[in-house]
């Protein structure tokens, strides 16, 4: 049954401590899904593998012979655990059969995940099955998400919640889903209410997933009680494909403020209503939340963070945007990540069949195969088309485009195309968003641009062929959003490997007229703007004034040859200032350390900065990212100063390695309050830790990780007083020989990251025995079985 738990039981045996040595850590996971690309996926096990790749245009049956030919190979020599997650069809189990035959012997394994026994028993597989809950395993998981445990349950829902929680038949996902529901809900009725909805579903039985959509069908019912668009929002996770992790900021806000469900309240900015929807349908176990490295270091920022949905509730969606509804009556045409090699033809309407148009708002192909779109689409009401990553589409008829007038929303990224036709520009009048990152072959943006009047967020990042932008582009006075990152329309259209002298000189003039037009569009709140070439030549000013766009909340320039940048002190609004890679950057922006909202500062490998100024004024500053700059020898000892740095909560120092220690600022009492995350690894020169850490009592966080000298982490450092440190990073410090016995004794940290560390052979029987109580877990050491 889908939901009962089979990803996660598989996921938890791989992080078993004796399984991992048993297999000497030579574990690979594929998850295969319903509508698999078997080449693909065959691809990247020969990536883990650390094999030979066939050539792209090579068949799938070649890649399977390689595959079997490099799998009997290295179980030869090691045993091999195999996991296939969600297999539907036998075909992907097909292609490893000969290493099935080879493997009896060697102790090699595959482990599959299915919801079919009947695949099992065709391929004579030993079923493990995994059986729904019992009632007392159900209630409790039921309360632990409807009430934070069983001994919060009030006296009075104790029948209604045991009532509930039996309906639910003790499949998992559903235990979770409606207690998630439930959450927070004290009047006796709701769950009555609740109840009887529950039991006029069939019976649930292991033939079909429809009696799970049943039981599940009134935690989305109740979406639309709460928020009227978050039965929509929950929707959106249909339009991607199965097992997708979507980027939260990048994906979910842009196309929700795209399609107008957010960004309508002018006292309440959408990346804040984004995250209150985002919590609704997390507190309701409708998705979870990922983070790219686990770790309270990546959880500190929403850039690594992602968004998935379980496949059986994604199934729901899907069902409930079609069941019943012929295909031009949909709201939603959603056949992402499908393999499909053309558009769906009974997308198109018919004059013959008397269908004349769709009443689709919203169509995902993403993920497809698709070559060429039909010369026309008649959807009059169609407001977001994603086309995303169908990496063979390369036309776009002139025609395609003519009755979409009221799109709002087109994503193109990572597809063929070369341009989008003039004509296009001049139909989607109402467009909002446009997305065009990573389209390699884009050559040209028609000067018509300027015709999207309501055009407010345009990515046009790492589109390498790219080589101007239309003046044209100063007339989207509506623009908010602009990414250019990783284009050469810096360069006068020349990459790094084909610059010429005459080239050179273009590189200076056009710059400044293309960014001049940039700077016009005030009403911009990001931009994003590079130039990562590496060109030869000597370094030049930043050529645009910045001070006009003083609605400027994030701010990221990249530009390796840029020795100056202008005065940034009237943008108040700036939140987040990245100028990573600034490789020739002699000194930060005037005005920088005056700014009242500033939250973000991000002068990763600066590497020709050597002072910086006082910035500890800061009052909202929260991440500082100093990494890189290895010609800054001394921080301000301003530093150090008692409330200096009253909200920094992550300070990232790697490889600041000429930093004097002998100078290293003074944290007097009350210096960096808030500080919860610090990183010093690559520090290769330091041999003790600067004493006055220990000021920096609330440190959750702390990496000291290719410290290549240090070699004792208490000769001048009490280590005691962090009784909220969780995580503490040594990777590849392999002078230190030992851990400081007080570190054992901290009472809420529980991960050691060890790898290739000295101290990782020489472990105390304290450390040993928080191990063996699940107290702590220690990376990079593997333990004996017990």
């Amino acid at each position: 049954m889908g939901g009962a738990g089979k990803t996660l039981l598989a996921s938890r045996l791989l992080n078993d401590p004796p399984l991992r040595q048993h297999f000497e850590d030579r574990i690979f996971w594929l998850t295969v899904a319903r509508d698999p690309n078997i080449k693909e996926i065959l691809r990247s096990l020969l990536r883990m593998l650390s094999a030979r790749l066939p050539p792209p245009s090579s068949s799938e049956e070649v890649y399977a012979q390689q595959v079997c030919h490099e799998l009997q190979l290295q179980g030869q020599r090691k045993k091999l655990l195999l996991v296939l997650d969600d297999v539907w069809k036998s075909r992907i189990l097909d292609v490893f059969d000969a290493f099935v035959n080879h493997s009896s012997s060697s102790g090699s394994k595959i482990l599959v995940t299915t919801r079919s026994q009947e695949l099992l028993d065709r391929k004579h597989a030993t079923k493990i099955e995994v059986p729904m809950l019992k009632p007392e395993d159900s209630f409790r998981l039921f309360c632990w998400h409807a009430f934070s445990g069983v001994s919060n349950v009030p006296i009075n829902l104790r029948k209604p919640a045991e009532d509930v929680a039996a309906e639910c038949k003790g499949l998992p996902l559903a235990l979770k889903v409606i207690g998630g529901t439930m959450a927070g809900k004290r009047d006796k009725r709701i769950w009555d209410l609740t109840l009887k909805k529950l039991k006029n579903a069939e019976t649930l039985s292991s033939e079909h997933e429809m009696q799970l959509y049943h039981r599940l069908q009134p935690s989305v019912d109740d979406l639309s009680e709460t928020h009227r668009h978050l039965k929509d929002c929950f929707y959106y996770f249909a339009a991607y494909p199965e097992d997708a992790s979507v980027e939260l900021v990048d994906d979910l806000i842009s196309l929700w403020v795209g399609e107008g469900i957010l960004g309508r309240r002018k006292d309440y900015p959408p990346e804040d209503e984004a995250y209150e929807l985002l919590g609704w349908l997390i507190a309701r176990c409708l998705i979870e939340l990922k983070v790219k490295n686990p770790g309270i270091a990546a959880a500190s920022s929403h850039e690594f963070m992602t968004c998935k949905v379980h496949d059986v509730l994604r199934d729901l969606a899907r069902y409930n945007l079609q069941h019943d509804k012929v295909v031009h009556e949909r709201v939603c045409l959603y056949e992402p990540g499908r393999q499909l090699t053309t558009f769906p033809q009974e997308w198109i309407p018919d004059d013959e069949v008397e269908i004349k148009h769709l009443s689709a708002k919203r169509l995902s192909l993403m993920n497809n195969l698709i070559q060429e779109l039909p010369s026309h689409l008649a959807a009059p009401e169609l407001q977001v088309l994603l086309l995303r990553s169908n990496e063979n589409l390369s036309l776009l008829p002139r025609g395609f485009f003519l009755n979409l007038k009221q799109l709002r929303v087109l994503d193109l990224s990572r597809t063929r195309i070369q341009q989008i036709p003039d004509a296009a520009f001049s139909t989607m009048k109402r467009l909002v968003l446009l997305k065009l990152s990573y389209c390699a072959q884009l050559e040209r943006v028609a000067s018509t641009i300027e015709e999207l009047e309501e055009l407010r967020d345009l990515q046009i990042d790492n589109c390498k062929r790219l080589v101007s932008l239309p003046r044209a582009i100063k007339g989207l006075r509506k623009l908010e959003n602009l990414n250019l990152s990783d284009t050469y329309v810096w360069n006068g259209g020349a990459s790094s490997k084909s610059i010429t002298g005459a080239l050179l000189r273009l590189i200076r003039i056009q710059p400044a007229a293309i960014l001049q037009d940039v700077a016009s569009l005030t009403s911009l709140t990001t931009l994003k703007i590079s130039n990562l070439s590496i060109l030869p030549g000597p370094s030049y000013p930043f050529p645009l004034q910045l001070s006009c766009l003083k609605s400027l909340r994030h701010l990221q320039v990249n530009f390796i040859r840029v020795s100056s940048l202008p005065d940034i002190s009237n943008l108040t609004a700036l939140q987040t200032l990245v100028l990573s890679r600034c490789e020739d950057l002699l000194s930060l922006p005037l005005g920088v350390e005056s700014l009242p909202e500033l939250r973000r500062l991000d002068l990763k490998s600066c590497s020709s900065l050597k002072h910086l100024p006082a910035l500890d004024e800061l009052p909202n500053l929260e991440c500082l990212d100093i990494s890189g700059c290895r010609h800054i020898k001394q921080l301000p000892n301003s530093f150090g100063r008692p409330d200096g740095f009253p909200s920094l909560t992550e300070l990232d120092m790697y490889a600041c390695e000429e930093v004097s220690m002998d100078e290293f600022p003074v944290l007097r009492s009350g210096a960096m309050p808030a500080l919860r995350i610090l990183r010093m690894s690559g520090w290769a020169q330091m041999k003790e830790l600067p004493p006055t850490l220990s000021s920096l009592i609330k440190l959750q966080y702390i990496s000291l990780s290719l410290c290549l000298q240090l070699k004792k982490l208490d000769e001048t450092f009490d280590w005691s007083v962090f009784t909220d440190l969780e995580e503490l990073e040594l990777e590849k410090t392999k002078s230190l020989i030992e851990l400081p016995p007080s570190l054992a004794s901290l009472p809420k940290l529980r991960i050691l990251h060890l790898r290739e560390c000295g101290a990782g052979d020489n472990l105390s029987p304290e450390f040993n025995a928080l191990v063996a109580q699940n107290r702590l877990t220690i990376t990079g050491k593997v333990y004996p079985a017990r």
